[in-house]
Protein backbone atom coordinates (compact mmCIF):
# COMPACT_ATOMS: atom_id res chain seq x y z
CA UNK A 1 0.00 0.00 0.00
CA UNK A 2 2.86 2.41 0.86
CA UNK A 3 4.71 2.04 -2.67
CA UNK A 4 1.57 2.41 -4.16
CA UNK A 5 0.66 5.69 -2.80
CA UNK A 6 3.89 7.17 -2.85
CA UNK A 7 4.07 5.86 -6.74
CA UNK A 8 0.92 7.97 -7.47
CA UNK A 9 2.51 11.01 -5.51
CA UNK A 10 5.37 11.23 -7.44
CA UNK A 11 3.22 10.34 -10.64
CA UNK A 12 1.19 13.18 -9.99
CA UNK A 13 4.12 15.48 -9.23
CA UNK A 14 6.12 14.59 -12.02
CA UNK A 15 3.43 14.32 -14.59
CA UNK A 16 1.09 17.18 -13.17
CA UNK A 17 1.67 19.71 -16.36
CA UNK A 18 0.58 16.85 -18.80
CA UNK A 19 -2.36 15.96 -17.14
CA UNK A 20 -3.14 19.30 -16.84
CA UNK A 21 -3.03 19.45 -21.01
CA UNK A 22 -5.79 16.96 -20.94
CA UNK A 23 -3.86 15.64 -23.72
CA UNK A 24 -2.87 12.34 -22.16
CA UNK A 25 -5.49 11.96 -19.93
CA UNK A 26 -6.14 8.28 -21.23
CA UNK A 27 -2.92 7.01 -20.89
CA UNK A 28 -2.07 8.35 -17.25
CA UNK A 29 -5.54 7.23 -16.31
CA UNK A 30 -4.81 3.99 -17.20
CA UNK A 31 -1.29 4.17 -15.80
CA UNK A 32 -3.27 5.22 -12.56
CA UNK A 33 -5.59 2.27 -12.69
CA UNK A 34 -3.32 -0.34 -12.57
CA UNK A 35 -0.77 0.84 -10.14
CA UNK A 36 -3.59 1.32 -7.40
CA UNK A 37 -5.56 -2.11 -8.60
CA UNK A 38 -8.92 0.03 -9.57
CA UNK A 39 -9.81 -3.20 -11.51
CA UNK A 40 -8.60 -6.01 -13.93
CA UNK A 41 -9.29 -6.60 -17.80
CA UNK A 42 -12.59 -8.43 -18.28
CA UNK A 43 -13.95 -6.17 -15.39
CA UNK A 44 -17.60 -5.40 -15.39
CA UNK A 45 -18.08 -1.03 -14.15
CA UNK A 46 -20.98 0.47 -13.32
CA UNK A 47 -20.47 3.87 -14.11
CA UNK A 48 -22.08 6.59 -12.08
CA UNK A 49 -23.30 9.52 -14.22
CA UNK A 50 -25.06 12.52 -13.60
CA UNK A 51 -24.43 13.85 -16.62
CA UNK A 52 -21.93 16.53 -15.47
CA UNK A 53 -18.70 17.05 -17.06
CA UNK A 54 -16.08 15.46 -14.62
CA UNK A 55 -19.16 12.22 -14.97
CA UNK A 56 -19.25 12.18 -18.68
CA UNK A 57 -15.79 12.24 -19.09
CA UNK A 58 -15.14 9.26 -17.02
CA UNK A 59 -17.83 7.31 -18.80
CA UNK A 60 -15.94 8.39 -22.27
CA UNK A 61 -12.45 7.02 -21.15
CA UNK A 62 -13.87 3.71 -19.83
CA UNK A 63 -15.54 3.85 -23.22
CA UNK A 64 -12.67 4.30 -24.79
CA UNK A 65 -10.44 1.40 -22.24
CA UNK A 66 -13.40 -1.30 -23.02
CA UNK A 67 -12.42 -2.68 -25.84
CA UNK A 68 -8.88 -2.96 -25.21
CA UNK A 69 -9.43 -4.27 -21.46
CA UNK A 70 -12.46 -5.99 -22.72
CA UNK A 71 -14.14 -4.21 -19.85
CA UNK A 72 -18.39 -4.57 -19.30
CA UNK A 73 -19.91 -1.39 -18.76
CA UNK A 74 -23.36 0.13 -17.47
CA UNK A 75 -23.86 3.86 -16.67
CA UNK A 76 -26.32 4.19 -14.04
CA UNK A 77 -27.84 7.73 -13.48
CA UNK A 78 -29.71 8.38 -10.02
CA UNK A 79 -32.75 10.95 -10.40
CA UNK A 80 -32.65 12.77 -7.35
CA UNK A 81 -35.80 14.94 -7.45
CA UNK A 82 -34.19 18.33 -6.47
CA UNK A 83 -33.74 20.25 -9.22
CA UNK A 84 -37.11 19.88 -11.00
CA UNK A 85 -37.20 19.84 -14.44
CA UNK A 86 -33.37 20.43 -14.70
CA UNK A 87 -33.24 16.84 -13.04
CA UNK A 88 -35.24 14.97 -15.53
CA UNK A 89 -33.33 16.80 -18.11
CA UNK A 90 -30.71 15.25 -16.67
CA UNK A 91 -31.70 11.78 -16.49
CA UNK A 92 -32.60 11.94 -20.38
CA UNK A 93 -29.16 13.58 -21.27
CA UNK A 94 -27.44 10.54 -19.57
CA UNK A 95 -30.01 8.05 -21.08
CA UNK A 96 -29.38 9.81 -24.70
CA UNK A 97 -25.55 9.41 -24.52
CA UNK A 98 -25.96 5.69 -22.92
CA UNK A 99 -28.07 4.73 -26.65
CA UNK A 100 -25.49 6.92 -28.37
CA UNK A 101 -22.31 5.19 -27.19
CA UNK A 102 -24.01 2.15 -27.03
CA UNK A 103 -23.83 0.78 -23.14
CA UNK A 104 -26.48 -0.24 -21.18
CA UNK A 105 -28.53 1.90 -18.94
CA UNK A 106 -30.10 1.41 -15.25
CA UNK A 107 -32.09 4.78 -13.35
CA UNK A 108 -33.82 5.36 -10.24
CA UNK A 109 -35.87 8.51 -8.99
CA UNK A 110 -36.76 8.96 -5.54
CA UNK A 111 -37.88 12.15 -3.51
CA UNK A 112 -34.70 13.13 -1.76
CA UNK A 113 -36.41 15.91 0.09
CA UNK A 114 -39.53 13.90 1.38
CA UNK A 115 -36.52 11.22 2.01
CA UNK A 116 -34.23 13.23 4.45
CA UNK A 117 -37.60 15.11 5.86
CA UNK A 118 -38.61 11.41 7.04
CA UNK A 119 -35.30 10.18 8.28
CA UNK A 120 -34.47 13.70 9.59
CA UNK A 121 -31.32 13.68 7.47
CA UNK A 122 -29.65 17.07 5.50
CA UNK A 123 -30.76 16.53 1.98
CA UNK A 124 -26.78 16.33 1.14
CA UNK A 125 -26.57 13.06 3.38
CA UNK A 126 -30.28 11.91 2.17
CA UNK A 127 -29.17 12.59 -1.45
CA UNK A 128 -25.91 10.78 -0.67
CA UNK A 129 -26.98 7.67 1.21
CA UNK A 130 -29.95 6.93 -1.58
CA UNK A 131 -27.81 7.11 -4.41
CA UNK A 132 -25.44 4.94 -3.14
CA UNK A 133 -27.46 2.48 -2.11
CA UNK A 134 -28.84 2.37 -5.81
CA UNK A 135 -25.37 2.18 -7.26
CA UNK A 136 -24.39 -0.89 -4.68
CA UNK A 137 -27.91 -2.25 -6.12
CA UNK A 138 -26.97 -1.91 -9.45
CA UNK A 139 -23.76 -3.81 -8.97
CA UNK A 140 -24.91 -6.92 -7.22
CA UNK A 141 -27.62 -7.22 -9.65
CA UNK A 142 -25.17 -7.69 -12.73
CA UNK A 143 -23.04 -9.03 -11.01
CA UNK A 144 -19.94 -6.32 -11.86
CA UNK A 145 -17.28 -6.10 -9.76
CA UNK A 146 -17.04 -2.42 -9.37
CA UNK A 147 -19.14 1.33 -9.25
CA UNK A 148 -17.02 4.05 -11.33
CA UNK A 149 -17.35 7.51 -9.32
CA UNK A 150 -15.94 10.68 -10.94
CA UNK A 151 -14.11 12.46 -7.79
CA UNK A 152 -10.99 14.10 -9.09
CA UNK A 153 -7.90 16.22 -7.44
CA UNK A 154 -10.13 19.44 -6.79
CA UNK A 155 -13.05 17.45 -4.87
CA UNK A 156 -10.17 15.52 -2.79
CA UNK A 157 -9.19 19.28 -2.06
CA UNK A 158 -12.31 20.22 -1.03
CA UNK A 159 -13.00 17.18 1.27
CA UNK A 160 -10.25 17.47 3.40
CA UNK A 161 -10.28 21.52 3.97
CA UNK A 162 -14.07 20.97 4.84
CA UNK A 163 -12.90 18.07 7.18
CA UNK A 164 -10.42 20.13 8.52
CA UNK A 165 -12.75 22.86 9.43
CA UNK A 166 -15.67 20.56 10.89
CA UNK A 167 -12.76 18.85 12.96
CA UNK A 168 -11.11 15.40 11.90
CA UNK A 169 -8.94 12.50 12.76
CA UNK A 170 -6.45 10.60 10.36
CA UNK A 171 -9.33 8.90 9.27
CA UNK A 172 -10.79 11.85 8.19
CA UNK A 173 -7.74 13.60 6.89
CA UNK A 174 -7.08 10.14 4.46
CA UNK A 175 -10.01 11.46 2.38
CA UNK A 176 -11.39 9.52 -0.99
CA UNK A 177 -9.28 6.70 -1.75
CA UNK A 178 -8.47 5.32 -5.09
CA UNK A 179 -10.96 2.28 -3.98
CA UNK A 180 -12.85 1.48 -0.89
CA UNK A 181 -14.22 -1.39 -1.50
CA UNK A 182 -15.99 -1.99 -5.14
CA UNK A 183 -15.87 2.16 -4.93
CA UNK A 184 -13.07 2.99 -7.49
CA UNK A 185 -12.03 6.63 -8.65
CA UNK A 186 -9.95 6.59 -11.35
CA UNK A 187 -9.81 10.56 -11.89
CA UNK A 188 -8.71 11.12 -8.58
CA UNK A 189 -5.07 11.93 -9.38
CA UNK A 190 -6.57 14.61 -11.92
CA UNK A 191 -7.64 18.71 -11.51
CA UNK A 192 -10.70 19.73 -12.95
CA UNK A 193 -8.60 21.79 -15.42
CA UNK A 194 -7.71 18.45 -17.11
CA UNK A 195 -10.75 17.02 -16.84
CA UNK A 196 -12.36 20.52 -18.74
CA UNK A 197 -9.51 20.52 -21.39
CA UNK A 198 -10.40 16.89 -22.32
CA UNK A 199 -13.77 17.55 -22.37
CA UNK A 200 -13.31 20.29 -24.97
CA UNK A 201 -10.34 18.50 -27.05
CA UNK A 202 -13.30 15.34 -27.40
CA UNK A 203 -16.51 17.41 -28.01
CA UNK A 204 -18.00 16.30 -25.63
CA UNK A 205 -21.60 17.49 -24.21
CA UNK A 206 -22.66 17.63 -21.02
CA UNK A 207 -25.00 19.05 -18.03
CA UNK A 208 -24.55 22.50 -15.77
CA UNK A 209 -25.63 21.92 -11.81
CA UNK A 210 -26.17 25.62 -11.74
CA UNK A 211 -26.48 24.76 -7.47
CA UNK A 212 -23.18 24.19 -7.71
CA UNK A 213 -21.93 28.12 -8.49
CA UNK A 214 -24.38 29.26 -5.13
CA UNK A 215 -22.41 29.33 -2.50
CA UNK A 216 -25.25 28.04 -0.06
CA UNK A 217 -23.62 24.79 2.18
CA UNK A 218 -20.07 24.44 3.03
CA UNK A 219 -18.57 22.64 -0.08
CA UNK A 220 -19.50 25.21 -2.49
CA UNK A 221 -18.70 28.17 -0.19
CA UNK A 222 -15.32 26.14 0.11
CA UNK A 223 -15.20 25.89 -3.63
CA UNK A 224 -16.02 29.30 -5.02
CA UNK A 225 -14.62 31.64 -1.70
CA UNK A 226 -12.23 29.65 0.77
CA UNK A 227 -10.11 28.18 -2.02
CA UNK A 228 -9.68 30.80 -4.62
CA UNK A 229 -8.31 32.77 -1.80
CA UNK A 230 -5.92 30.24 -0.58
CA UNK A 231 -4.71 29.87 -3.64
CA UNK A 232 -4.43 33.49 -4.38
CA UNK A 233 -3.01 34.96 -0.78
CA UNK A 234 -1.25 32.25 0.50
CA UNK A 235 -0.28 28.58 -1.44
CA UNK A 236 -0.79 28.83 -5.35
CA UNK A 237 -0.32 24.55 -5.08
CA UNK A 238 -2.52 24.63 -1.95
CA UNK A 239 -4.51 21.40 -4.10
CA UNK A 240 -1.61 19.47 -3.90
CA UNK A 241 -0.43 20.34 -0.79
CA UNK A 242 -3.76 18.92 0.69
CA UNK A 243 -4.14 15.73 -2.02
CA UNK A 244 -0.26 15.01 -0.71
CA UNK A 245 -1.48 15.44 2.77
CA UNK A 246 -4.35 13.06 2.35
CA UNK A 247 -2.32 10.25 0.36
CA UNK A 248 0.15 10.71 4.03
CA UNK A 249 -2.62 10.38 6.47
CA UNK A 250 -4.23 7.56 4.24
CA UNK A 251 -0.69 5.78 4.80
CA UNK A 252 -0.87 6.18 8.78
CA UNK A 253 -4.61 5.33 8.74
CA UNK A 254 -3.78 1.78 7.21
CA UNK A 255 -0.50 1.53 9.87
CA UNK A 256 -2.73 2.05 12.49
CA UNK A 257 -5.73 -0.11 11.33
CA UNK A 258 -3.09 -2.84 11.03
CA UNK A 259 -2.06 -2.40 14.96
CA UNK A 260 -5.40 -2.60 15.63
CA UNK A 261 -6.28 -5.91 13.80
CA UNK A 262 -3.21 -6.96 15.88
CA UNK A 263 -4.43 -5.97 19.22
CA UNK A 264 -7.92 -6.80 18.36
CA UNK A 265 -8.23 -10.44 19.85
CA UNK A 266 -6.78 -9.72 23.35
CA UNK A 267 -8.91 -6.40 23.29
CA UNK A 268 -12.38 -7.80 22.82
CA UNK A 269 -14.18 -10.71 24.24
CA UNK A 270 -17.65 -12.01 23.04
CA UNK A 271 -20.25 -12.50 26.07
CA UNK A 272 -23.71 -11.16 25.79
CA UNK A 273 -22.03 -8.42 23.63
CA UNK A 274 -18.60 -7.18 22.73
CA UNK A 275 -16.65 -6.74 25.70
CA UNK A 276 -13.55 -4.13 25.48
CA UNK A 277 -10.81 -5.04 28.09
CA UNK A 278 -9.04 -2.19 30.11
CA UNK A 279 -5.92 -4.24 30.94
CA UNK A 280 -5.64 -4.65 26.65
CA UNK A 281 -5.60 -0.91 26.25
CA UNK A 282 -3.39 0.20 28.19
CA UNK A 283 -0.79 -1.47 26.56
CA UNK A 284 -1.70 0.05 23.33
CA UNK A 285 -0.48 3.71 22.16
CA UNK A 286 -3.25 6.54 22.63
CA UNK A 287 -3.22 6.71 19.16
CA UNK A 288 -3.95 3.13 18.57
CA UNK A 289 -6.80 3.31 21.37
CA UNK A 290 -8.60 5.50 19.60
CA UNK A 291 -9.16 3.50 16.79
CA UNK A 292 -9.84 -0.05 18.89
CA UNK A 293 -12.26 2.33 21.05
CA UNK A 294 -14.42 3.56 17.66
CA UNK A 295 -13.87 0.21 16.11
CA UNK A 296 -16.00 -1.32 18.85
CA UNK A 297 -18.44 1.62 19.31
CA UNK A 298 -18.95 0.95 15.74
CA UNK A 299 -19.38 -2.75 16.20
CA UNK A 300 -21.56 -2.50 19.33
CA UNK A 301 -23.87 0.68 17.97
CA UNK A 302 -23.65 0.39 13.97
CA UNK A 303 -23.70 4.19 13.07
CA UNK A 304 -21.37 6.63 15.26
CA UNK A 305 -20.96 9.53 13.04
CA UNK A 306 -22.01 12.01 16.34
CA UNK A 307 -18.98 10.78 18.12
CA UNK A 308 -16.28 13.31 18.24
CA UNK A 309 -12.83 13.72 19.93
CA UNK A 310 -13.96 14.64 23.50
CA UNK A 311 -16.40 11.60 23.83
CA UNK A 312 -13.31 9.15 22.43
CA UNK A 313 -11.27 11.42 24.84
CA UNK A 314 -13.73 10.61 27.82
CA UNK A 315 -14.55 6.91 27.43
CA UNK A 316 -10.44 6.29 27.53
CA UNK A 317 -10.86 8.14 30.67
CA UNK A 318 -13.21 5.67 31.80
CA UNK A 319 -11.77 2.48 30.77
CA UNK A 320 -8.03 3.13 31.75
CA UNK A 321 -9.45 5.35 35.02
CA UNK A 322 -12.84 4.69 35.79
CA UNK A 323 -14.26 2.48 39.28
CA UNK A 324 -16.45 -0.53 38.28
CA UNK A 325 -19.77 0.77 37.69
CA UNK A 326 -18.96 3.62 36.30
CA UNK A 327 -21.07 4.59 33.36
CA UNK A 328 -21.12 7.47 30.36
CA UNK A 329 -24.09 8.84 28.30
CA UNK A 330 -23.49 8.89 24.12
CA UNK A 331 -25.48 10.67 21.82
CA UNK A 332 -28.71 9.23 21.01
CA UNK A 333 -29.38 7.82 24.46
CA UNK A 334 -27.05 5.34 24.06
CA UNK A 335 -24.82 4.19 27.37
CA UNK A 336 -21.66 2.23 27.87
CA UNK A 337 -20.71 1.00 31.60
CA UNK A 338 -17.18 -0.43 33.04
CA UNK A 339 -17.64 -3.28 35.26
CA UNK A 340 -14.52 -5.79 36.59
CA UNK A 341 -12.28 -4.00 33.65
CA UNK A 342 -14.30 -4.35 31.28
CA UNK A 343 -16.53 -1.80 28.66
CA UNK A 344 -19.74 -2.81 27.61
CA UNK A 345 -23.11 -1.30 25.90
CA UNK A 346 -25.85 -0.57 29.18
CA UNK A 347 -29.66 -1.05 27.53
CA UNK A 348 -31.77 2.11 28.97
CA UNK A 349 -34.63 0.02 28.03
CA UNK A 350 -36.75 -2.58 29.87
CA UNK A 351 -36.47 -4.77 26.63
CA UNK A 352 -38.11 -8.15 26.57
CA UNK A 353 -36.31 -11.26 25.52
CA UNK A 354 -38.42 -13.40 23.90
CA UNK A 355 -37.57 -17.28 23.30
CA UNK A 356 -36.63 -18.35 19.91
CA UNK A 357 -35.99 -21.29 18.26
CA UNK A 358 -33.21 -22.31 16.32
CA UNK A 359 -33.18 -22.36 12.23
CA UNK A 360 -30.75 -26.02 12.02
CA UNK A 361 -29.07 -25.63 9.91
CA UNK A 362 -29.21 -22.05 9.01
CA UNK A 363 -28.90 -18.41 10.90
CA UNK A 364 -31.58 -17.34 13.62
CA UNK A 365 -31.68 -13.14 13.89
CA UNK A 366 -32.05 -12.42 17.90
CA UNK A 367 -32.48 -8.56 16.94
CA UNK A 368 -33.01 -8.00 21.30
CA UNK A 369 -29.52 -9.08 22.11
CA UNK A 370 -28.17 -7.79 18.80
CA UNK A 371 -26.54 -10.42 17.04
CA UNK A 372 -27.72 -13.33 15.06
CA UNK A 373 -26.42 -17.52 15.86
CA UNK A 374 -25.71 -19.68 12.97
CA UNK A 375 -26.38 -23.21 13.03
CA UNK A 376 -24.28 -25.93 11.41
CA UNK A 377 -24.36 -29.70 11.10
CA UNK A 378 -21.24 -31.33 10.92
CA UNK A 379 -19.59 -35.36 10.38
CA UNK A 380 -16.82 -33.64 13.34
CA UNK A 381 -16.56 -31.47 15.76
CA UNK A 382 -14.11 -28.82 14.52
CA UNK A 383 -10.50 -29.12 15.49
CA UNK A 384 -10.49 -25.61 17.52
CA UNK A 385 -13.07 -23.24 18.47
CA UNK A 386 -13.11 -19.33 19.16
CA UNK A 387 -15.18 -18.07 22.69
CA UNK A 388 -17.96 -17.00 20.22
CA UNK A 389 -18.49 -20.48 19.33
CA UNK A 390 -19.87 -23.86 20.76
CA UNK A 391 -20.75 -27.52 19.72
CA UNK A 392 -22.73 -30.59 20.98
CA UNK A 393 -23.49 -34.21 20.12
CA UNK A 394 -27.37 -33.19 18.09
CA UNK A 395 -28.34 -36.71 18.35
CA UNK A 396 -28.25 -36.75 21.85
CA UNK A 397 -30.15 -33.82 22.34
CA UNK A 398 -33.65 -34.57 24.43
CA UNK A 399 -35.12 -31.69 22.69
CA UNK A 400 -34.67 -28.61 20.34
CA UNK A 401 -32.46 -26.17 22.06
CA UNK A 402 -33.50 -22.24 22.04
CA UNK A 403 -32.12 -18.71 22.79
CA UNK A 404 -33.94 -17.49 26.26
CA UNK A 405 -32.64 -15.79 29.21
CA UNK A 406 -32.78 -17.47 32.67
CA UNK A 407 -35.37 -19.68 34.00
CA UNK A 408 -36.42 -20.64 37.72
CA UNK A 409 -34.55 -24.57 37.89
CA UNK A 410 -32.10 -23.81 34.96
CA UNK A 411 -28.70 -25.59 35.81
CA UNK A 412 -25.10 -26.23 33.83
CA UNK A 413 -23.04 -28.84 33.89
CA UNK A 414 -19.44 -28.45 33.97
CA UNK A 415 -16.61 -31.33 34.33
CA UNK A 416 -17.36 -31.22 38.06
CA UNK A 417 -21.01 -32.12 38.10
CA UNK A 418 -24.12 -29.92 38.26
CA UNK A 419 -24.97 -26.51 39.51
CA UNK A 420 -27.47 -23.57 39.61
CA UNK A 421 -27.08 -20.66 36.63
CA UNK A 422 -27.30 -18.40 39.51
CA UNK A 423 -24.77 -19.96 41.54
CA UNK A 424 -22.76 -19.72 38.17
CA UNK A 425 -23.11 -16.26 37.49
CA UNK A 426 -21.67 -15.38 40.59
CA UNK A 427 -19.04 -17.02 40.24
CA UNK A 428 -18.15 -14.85 37.16
CA UNK A 429 -19.38 -11.95 38.73
CA UNK A 430 -21.98 -11.38 36.09
CA UNK A 431 -23.71 -7.97 37.48
CA UNK A 432 -27.21 -8.47 38.89
CA UNK A 433 -28.65 -6.05 36.35
CA UNK A 434 -26.91 -8.10 33.59
CA UNK A 435 -28.06 -11.97 34.57
CA UNK A 436 -31.75 -11.47 33.17
CA UNK A 437 -30.66 -10.06 30.21
CA UNK A 438 -27.48 -12.27 29.32
CA UNK A 439 -28.71 -14.71 26.53
CA UNK A 440 -28.19 -18.71 27.00
CA UNK A 441 -28.24 -21.73 24.64
CA UNK A 442 -30.85 -24.58 26.74
CA UNK A 443 -32.67 -27.57 25.82
CA UNK A 444 -35.49 -27.62 29.19
CA UNK A 445 -33.84 -26.63 31.80
CA UNK A 446 -30.30 -28.01 30.69
CA UNK A 447 -27.82 -24.80 30.06
CA UNK A 448 -25.90 -26.08 27.05
CA UNK A 449 -23.92 -22.79 26.52
CA UNK A 450 -23.97 -19.62 28.34
CA UNK A 451 -23.22 -17.30 25.26
CA UNK A 452 -20.26 -15.80 25.20
CA UNK A 453 -19.10 -17.44 28.69
CA UNK A 454 -19.21 -21.15 29.80
CA UNK A 455 -19.97 -24.12 27.87
CA UNK A 456 -21.92 -26.86 29.17
CA UNK A 457 -20.15 -29.94 29.50
CA UNK A 458 -23.45 -32.00 28.42
CA UNK A 459 -24.11 -33.64 24.81
CA UNK A 460 -20.14 -32.98 24.33
CA UNK A 461 -19.48 -35.64 21.17
CA UNK A 462 -17.32 -38.67 22.04
CA UNK A 463 -16.46 -41.36 19.56
CA UNK A 464 -19.95 -42.65 19.00
CA UNK A 465 -21.26 -39.13 17.42
CA UNK A 466 -22.36 -39.37 13.85
CA UNK A 467 -23.72 -35.66 13.79
CA UNK A 468 -22.10 -32.86 15.58
CA UNK A 469 -24.02 -29.33 15.84
CA UNK A 470 -21.68 -26.28 15.69
CA UNK A 471 -23.18 -22.65 16.51
CA UNK A 472 -21.47 -19.76 16.04
CA UNK A 473 -22.43 -16.18 17.28
CA UNK A 474 -22.13 -13.35 14.49
CA UNK A 475 -22.12 -9.37 15.28
CA UNK A 476 -23.42 -6.97 12.88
Amino acid sequence: MKSTLFGVLLWFLENGKNAMSGLDLLQDMELVCGKNGLFAPGAGIVIACSGGVDSVVLTHLLKRLSKPWGLRLCIAHFEHGIRGSDSVEDADFVKRIAGEWNIPFRMESRNVPEYAAGKHLSIETAARELRYGFLRRVRSELGYDVIALAHHADDQAETVLMRIIRGTGVRGLSAMRFRQGELVRPLLSFRKEAIRAYCEAQGLCYREDVTNAIPDVMRNRIRLELLPKLREEYNPAIDEALCQMTMMAAETDDFLREEVDRAWPEAVRVRACPELSREALIKLHPAVQRVVLRRYLQQVFGDIRDLGFLHYDSLRHLLLKGQSGAMMELPHSRKVGLSYGWLRPISTDEAVFPTYSINIPGNTELPEYGMKLAAELRTSKPETTTPAEFYCDFDRLTEMPVVRTRLPGDRITTTGGTKKLKDYFMDIKLERQQRDRQPILACGHNVLWVIGHRRGAQFQPDENTKNVLLFRIIFP
